[in-house]
């Protein structure tokens, strides 16, 4: 997996020096925003433990996926620092602009995922406390409750 990376970061560089830079900062903006809009409509969870774990598989997906475009992140922020520094004028500025958008872009799914996993590991552990307890109040409930029963009957 390292060697796809570093392979995957030089073919990103080659392409970035051969003058498609704006065109893979479009690329890593489009999937910070798909990511971004994932993370906005991941549905609340309520309770059930299973469901709990099922949403923290899938943000465990979203983080490795992250992780994965951090090279090339990387990549388009550095090459941005060369373009800037040989542009001039009014696309040095745009440059700039859509640098820190990607910056800023890049933050807000880290703090959404970060947000989240906080989330979801205090329902969990919310869930399994409910549950011990009702585990252990469990057959005291039935006793009673069939302790009624009798009663009711004579």
């Amino acid at each position: 997996m390292f060697g796809l990376n570093l392979f995957q970061g030089k073919l990103q560089k080659a392409l970035i020096s051969l003058g498609h830079f704006h065109a893979v900062m479009d690329e890593q903006l489009k999937w910070l925003d798909v990511v971004n809009r994932q993370m906005d409509e991941a549905p609340p969870v309520y309770g059930d433990p299973q469901l709990i774990e099922m949403e923290l598989a899938k943000l465990k997906i979203i983080k490795i996926d992250m992780r994965n475009h951090q090279p090339s992140i990387d990549s388009v922020l550095e090459a941005g620092r060369e373009v800037l520094l040989s542009e001039g004028g009014a696309d040095a500025r745009q440059t700039r602009e859509r640098l820190e958008e990607l910056n800023r872009k890049r933050e807000a799914v880290l703090t959404k995922t970060r947000d989240r996993h906080m989330l979801l590991d205090d329902a969990l552990r919310d869930v399994r406390e409910v549950c011990s307890v009702a585990h252990y109040l469990c057959p005291s409930f039935l006793a009673y409750c069939s302790l009624i029963y009798c009663n009711d009957i004579y």
